[in-house]
């Protein structure tokens, strides 16, 4: 009897213990506390693709696009006052004879401009080359055309409008060709030396190359002055800027400019023929204290 009784204690203790794996795996959720509970995961919140934060208030946009949406400075050359823009996303084509490093200068002022833009007007570089100096009137619309050549006009970049409409409303820029000087790839100088190993040369030819760009995406020049009492100068596209071995290079930070990359979504916002004055800034995308 008393064998029989320890033997029913024995398996009293066992089913109470829950020994064994048929046991543990009936109990699913259930934890020695009682059911797990499982705090619900909060998703990261989703930034909208085509948000962009502005850094410059609305007022002072409205008067940087009149400037260069205006005159063009120390000349006759009268512009509509008006947007005058492209209504689809421009394919660059670059010339043959360009160097990696010449090509690899486009594609980063390329990105750099593109942060700016709205995703349907993005500048797209296409992999197929073009004949260098091919003449204006081979290019067809919907391309702006790149050279680096030592016969550039006006010194170190210019951009041509090949293909144009100025009429209200119905203005749009159609093609463009633009052209950057290319320094000599040898003889010895000491320009020559900067381009091929120096920093601050790529830095120039970065500028002028990003500076030509935005021409073609339809700012003139500007007449705020290169503003050296400040580390940043806000815009790149005043004349007259800085090239190799200038140390005032140096103090160009940011390529394009403050107001270059807001001004270029600011105008790619309004419509063609649209006036400056007539821009208004969503106050959800305005990131000044961001």
């Amino acid at each position: 009897m008393r064998t029989i009784l320890s033997l029913f204690v024995i398996l009293l203790f066992v089913a109470g213990c829950g020994g064994g794996d048929s046991i543990e795996g009936s109990m699913g959720p259930m934890g020695p506390l009682g059911p797990e509970v499982v705090e619900p995961v909060e998703p990261d919140p989703v930034v909208p693709e085509n948000q962009y934060c502005y850094s410059t208030d609305e007022e002072t946009l409205i008067d940087f696009l009149a400037d260069v949406l205006d005159r063009e400075p120390d000349s006759n050359i009268r512009r509509p006052g008006y947007v005058v823009r492209w209504n689809q996303s421009p394919v660059l084509r670059i010339a043959e004879g360009t160097t990696d490093k010449e090509r690899g200068l486009v594609e980063e002022s390329v990105r750099l401009i593109n942060q700016s833009l709205p995703d349907n007007y993005d500048i797209q570089i296409s992999s197929t080359p073009v004949p260098a100096e091919a003449e204006n009137d081979t290019i067809p619309d919907g391309e702006i055309y790149i050279d680096f050549s030592p016969n550039t006009p006006r010194g170190h970049g210019v951009a041509v409008p090949v293909s144009h409409i100025i009429d209200g409303r119905n203005s749009e820029i159609r093609a463009y060709h633009v052209w950057v000087w290319k320094l000599p790839s040898s003889g010895g100088s000491g320009q020559e030396q900067l381009y091929d190993h120096v920093t601050t040369c790529d830095k120039s030819i970065l500028l002028t190359v990003t500076h030509e760009l935005i021409h073609a995406l339809g700012f003139s020049h500007s007449r705020y002055d290169w503003n050296h009492n400040q580390p940043v100068w806000r815009t790149m596209m005043t004349t007259g800027g800085p090239v190799c071995r200038s140390v005032e290079l140096e103090r160009l930070v940011e390529i394009p400019g403050q107001l270059d990359r807001d001004g270029l979504r600011a105008m790619y916002t309004l419509e063609n023929g649209d006036y400056p004055e007539e821009l208004r800034i969503d106050p959800e995308e305005e990131c000044r204290n961001q």
